[in-house]
């Protein structure tokens, strides 16, 4: 015997009705990547400045640490605005689900 298939077509109508802050999350969480992908390349072009001798400034380590801070800083927040957005819109739509099955 073969299962009855399983349809989530119902479920849309509960994602379109927070779909603004499904998209506001999701834009988070790209963001939240591209700072996290970003420290790495920063490390490395600020060893490679270290290593290439040319550091005769003590202030020019100012700008590479700042950057890290910055990327660092805004992964943290943008984790955050992801977790808030989305987590709160998935209990939104479980409060829908619920009042609409009782």
């Amino acid at each position: 015997m073969s299962q009855p298939a399983v349809s989530l077509r119902p479920l849309l109508g509960y994602l379109g009705r927070h779909r603004r802050a499904i998209a506001l999350g999701l834009l988070c969480l790209t963001l939240c990547n591209v700072c996290e992908l970003a420290q790495p390349t920063i490390f490395k072009h600020f060893v490679q400045w270290l290593c290439s001798g040319n550091h005769a400034v003590p202030s020019a380590v100012l700008g590479p640490v700042a950057l890290l801070l910055a990327a660092g800083l805004g992964r943290s927040i943008f984790s955050f605005l992801t977790r808030w957005l989305l987590v709160g819109t998935s209990r939104r739509i479980e409060y829908d689900l619920r009042n609409d099955l009782f």
